[in-house]
């Protein structure tokens, strides 16, 4: 079943732990119980989950789910590419 597919999400609520539905006031999911987290880290999640969301918005459960994961240099290499984040050399992370 494709409910959830096309539909846009947003964070904010309570500290922006919130995850909800960009288009009608509706819950998704919350951070906020997640106490082995700072306030700033939960808000950070909710902020990842959104995207994650928002990102796979127009693929179905079972499309997500048999997807290959993605190495963090192929990322790197794609985010780079689209101009998206500067280039990070190994001198510059050896700090």
């Amino acid at each position: 079943m494709a409910v959830f597919e096309g539909r846009i999400y947003r964070y904010g609520g309570y500290g922006d732990r919130s995850i909800r539905f960009a288009d009608e006031d509706g819950g998704v999911a919350t951070t906020a119980y997640s106490y082995k987290l700072t306030d700033e880290e939960r808000a950070e999640m909710a902020r990842r989950i959104t995207a994650s969301l928002n990102l796979t918005r127009f693929l179905s459960v079972a499309a997500i789910e048999a997807l290959p994961a993605i190495s963090a240099a192929a990322a790197l290499a794609q985010l780079e590419g689209a101009g998206l984040v500067a280039r990070v050399t190994t001198e510059e992370t050896n700090v």
